[in-house]
């Protein structure tokens, strides 16, 4: 479909479209931003919302039309005031929802604006989360938004190929120094096309139900009847919060992160004692290294103590040892349990088995190693966290 565009030069204008907006329940946008002077020399300044400043936004609420408002262009005409206190009215209404692409880039821009969300939708995290449960072959395993850009989706989904930011720009050092004349048709696509995506996604995660029992049991009361209401409810709004850290950073306690590295290196030396020591047992010299997933602790585990396998790693075959085969293996000794299948039957099945069933032979000393790797693995996230 051809898209029309309307350019908001004046607040009254945009009194306009926003009130229609709020009539229509839906309000898909989408920013431009460009490198302030003093960092236009620095790579993907544009990206950093401390570094670069938001010069254009478009929006739209039905899926052939939109509306572009220059702010902050440097060539051409802008809007005749200052648009933000009506913006940030919209994007609080909790009656209207908000779409954007790959939201958390808007966030992170538009916290620096005092935008705050209410009542939100991301078609990138939609499409990546439908994927994952209805066609997970499609997705690349390492990187599974791979390929699910705007416009590689527009033309996968929709049969629309959209003009190019290059193509756009025509060697203008940002969007800011082109007139939003030449631009407009370029910065209305992304919201419409956003707006277009996401009626498709919610339709097909509409048709994923969420059943009453979880892997067979009654977990309580399901507050979901379907995959888009808990994207909606749980997954997207949390996106919000990952923009306004992202722009804000987090305080840091000098003091404190010292005398908790001091701390974790002594535990990772504690735990790898233990794994030394268990290793002289069986004959093994163990060096566990940053992780506890070397190969001299493979061996002691799979290969000298028969370790309950709970999966393997994508990139090399071997045994996983990450966190969550960890703490499924320790699940597994346990309560005597002998496949990854048994962690998720009922707790009357699992007492019945752990009463039943021989314990493994090497139980203890696999306990005590898997422990230990565990205190390694934690510890050594909070190193590199400091």
């Amino acid at each position: 479909k051809g898209i029309k565009k309307h350019i908001i030069y004046t607040i009254e204008e945009l009194k306009k479209v926003l009130d229609e907006a709020r009539e229509a329940q839906v309000f898909s946008f989408d920013i431009e931003t460009s490198p302030l002077k003093k960092y236009i020399l620095l790579p993907k300044a544009a990206l950093d919302p401390h570094y670069s400043f938001v010069s254009t936004l478009s929006s739209a609420f039905n899926e052939d039309e939109g509306y572009v408002i220059p702010i902050a262009h440097n060539v051409g005409r802008n809007i005749d005031a200052d648009p933000w206190p009506l913006l940030r009215e919209i994007f609080t209404d909790s009656n209207v929802l908000k779409i954007a692409f790959n939201s958390k880039f808007e966030y992170t821009f538009l916290t620096g604006k005092e935008c705050y969300f209410d009542n939100v939708a991301d078609p990138l995290l939609m499409a990546v989360r439908c994927l994952q449960v209805t066609d997970p072959k499609r997705l690349d395993k390492f990187h599974v938004a791979k390929g699910l850009g705007l416009k590689s989706q527009s033309v996968d989904y929709l049969g629309h190929e959209m003009a190019t930011f290059e193509d756009t720009l025509k060697g203008a050092s940002g969007f800011a120094d082109i007139d939003i004349e030449e631009g407009a048709s370029y910065a209305i696509e992304d919201s419409v096309i956003s707006l277009r995506l996401f009626y498709m996604w919610k339709a097909r995660l509409e048709k994923v139900e969420i059943p009453e029992l979880c892997n067979g049991r009654d977990i309580g009361p399901r507050p979901y009847k379907n995959y888009w209401e808990f994207l909606h409810n749980v997954e997207c709004p949390v996106l919000r919060t990952i923009g306004f850290m992202q722009y804000h950073g987090i305080s840091f306690d000098k003091e404190t992160a010292l005398a908790r590295h001091e701390d974790a290196l002594k535990n990772i030396n504690e735990a790898s004692e233990i794994l030394s020591e268990i290793g002289k047992k069986y004959a093994v010299k163990v060096d566990p290294g940053k992780t506890g997933k070397t190969k001299s602790v493979r061996e002691l585990l799979f290969d000298r103590l028969s370790c309950p396998k709970a999966g393997v790693s994508e990139k090399t075959g071997a045994p996983s040892l990450d966190s969550s085969s960890i703490s499924s293996i320790l699940h597994m000794l346990e309560y005597n349990l002998t496949s990854t299948k048994e962690i998720f039957s009922d707790d009357k099945y699992k007492d019945l088995v752990k009463r039943a069933r021989a314990p493994h032979k090497n139980k203890e000393d696999l306990l005590t190693l898997i422990k230990a790797m565990n205190k390694i693995q934690k510890n050594g996230t909070l190193i590199t966290a400091h």
